[in-house]
């Protein structure tokens, strides 16, 4: 790691750098129902109204459901909703388990999130390795868009983090997988990686 010595804390993205996501899959489950309109949504990265309010928590799980009825015309119900919505939602590889049981022993480990409470709730036992043992326990804290009612690339995010952790930005690397978020937290002072496919860190951060 670049400036290892001085690096305290590691601040990780949850979708692309620790869990794999299918966008693909997630935009054919909603086709599947006939939701194009949703489908368009995620096909063309759109962040705006329905995905961002769910995002910053503006929205409960059943509000976005209904919004999803509103937009498509169709009596979907819930549960079919959700489940497309949450097969965007892959696993967590072993190898990046076993990397953050390592960087543990040595650094104060987090998580910084633009997500929602329906994906969170699936991602949670994904942190568990093949022997059983919930790695998820070793972050000292997990920050979530839709718990703070902010999101990546503000600066008000990371001002949050640092507000209630206490941590240095000078002393703190921060994982993303997108260039906007990594230049922002560049620009607090933050050591940043930039890792598009989130497959460099573990290599990069253990070697």
């Amino acid at each position: 790691m670049d400036s290892q010595n001085k690096v305290k804390n590691i601040i990780f993205d949850l979708g692309c750098i620790l869990v794999e996501l299918h966008p693909q899959r997630c935009i054919d489950s909603f086709r599947s129902l006939g939701a194009e309109a949703v489908a368009k949504y995620i096909e063309t990265h759109q962040t705006r109204d329905l995905f961002y309010h769910i995002e910053v928590g503006k929205i409960t799980n059943a509000a976005f459901c209904e919004a999803v009825r509103e937009l498509t015309e169709l009596p979907l119900k819930d549960e079919e909703i959700e489940s497309a919505w949450n097969s965007l939602i892959g696993t967590i590889p072993e190898h990046k388990l076993q990397a953050i049981k390592e960087l543990a022993k040595t650094h104060q480990l987090f998580i910084l999130s633009n997500t929602n409470a329906m994906h969170w709730a699936c991602c949670e036992p994904l942190f568990t390795t093949e022997k059983g043992e919930n790695v998820l326990q070793l972050f000292q804290d997990i920050f979530l868009s839709n718990e703070l009612q902010l999101i990546k690339p503000s600066a008000e995010i990371f001002q949050e983090v640092v507000k209630r952790t206490g941590i240095k930005p000078e002393e703190t690397l921060f994982i993303d997988d997108l260039q906007p978020n990594c230049d922002a937290a560049c620009q607090l002072g933050f050591n940043v990686l930039h890792d598009p496919k989130g497959t460099i860190w573990p290599q990069k951060l253990l070697k």
